[in-house]
C-alpha cells in the first residue's frame, strides 16, 4: 500500500524469489480491509447464498498480511518488443487496467490504459502518410481503398464525392451503425477537411436508384 502511494501507481507485479512474475496486486485488492473497517457487509440472506469457499476467500482478503494471499495470480503479460496495438488489444479483451511487460520471465515494466491514451494524444502522422494538403484525387483513392478493406462498407449504394478536401457521402445503408462508421472512416482519411453525410438508413427505392 505504501509503495502504491509513494509511486502514485494503481498496481504492481508480484515476483517470486527468482524474479519471475507470479501475480499482480492492485488498489482494488486493498479496498476491503480490517485496518480501516471497510470489510464487506452482507445481508443475512446474501450470506446464505454464498458458499463457504466464497466467505473464506473474502476473509483472506480482509485479514491477510502477505501479498501472495491477496494478489491476482492470473497475470496478463506482454513482451517488451510487442507492438503497442497488441497491448491495447490485451487491455480491452481482458478488461484489465494494466499489462505487465516482461523480458523473458522477469518484469521490465507495466503498461496501463493511461499509457495508451497518452500515446494516442501524442500521435503524429507516420512517415509517408499523406499530408493534410492531399489532393482530392488522392483522398478519393484512399477513401475507396479504406472502404474496400471493410466488409461492412462494401455496398453498391454508396456514392462519394470530394471537392476541396470536403467529402460528400450519399446513398443507402442497412443500419445507423454503418452510417456512423462511414462518416468516421471518411473523417479519418488524411487530407479530409470535412464530411457531409447525406446517407439514408433503409433499402433504396426504385425511384431513388433511377
Amino acid at each position: 500500500a505504501a509503495l502504491l502511494v509513494e509511486k502514485q501507481i494503481s498496481g504492481v507485479p508480484v515476483v517470486d524469489d527468482k524474479g519471475a512474475v507470479i501475480g499482480v496486486v492492485s488498489e482494488t485488492d486493498m479496498l476491503h480491509r480490517k485496518e480501516i473497517g471497510t470489510g464487506h457487509r452482507h445481508s443475512w440472506w446474501a450470506s446464505l447464498l454464498m458458499s463457504d469457499a466464497d466467505l473464506a476467500d473474502e476473509f483472506v482478503r480482509y485479514r491477510a498480511t502477505k501479498v501472495g494471499d491477496i494478489m491476482n495470480p492470473e497475470v496478463v503479460s506482454i513482451s517488451e518488443d510487442a507492438r503497442l496495438q497488441v497491448a491495447a488489444d490485451l487491455l480491452s479483451r481482458n478488461n484489465v487496467r494494466r499489462v505487465v511487460v516482461v523480458r523473458g520471465e522477469k518484469p521490465a515494466g507495466v503498461i496501463t490504459r493511461s499509457d495508451i491514451v497518452r500515446a494516442l494524444s501524442q500521435h503524429k502522422a507516420a512517415p509517408g502518410e499523406p499530408a493534410r494538403s492531399s489532393t482530392d484525387d488522392a483522398i478519393r483513392r484512399r477513401l475507396a481503398e479504406e472502404m474496400a478493406a471493410e466488409a461492412w462498407a462494401r455496398t453498391p449504394y454508396i456514392s462519394t464525392l470530394v471537392h476541396d478536401g470536403v467529402v460528400e457521402l450519399s446513398g443507402f445503408v442497412d443500419s445507423a451503425s454503418q452510417k456512423k462508421a462511414l462518416r468516421v472512416l471518411a473523417e479519418s482519411v488524411p487530407g479530409v477537411q470535412a464530411v457531409r453525410d447525406r446517407i439514408e438508413v433503409g433499402a433504396p427505392t426504385p425511384a431513388s436508384l433511377s
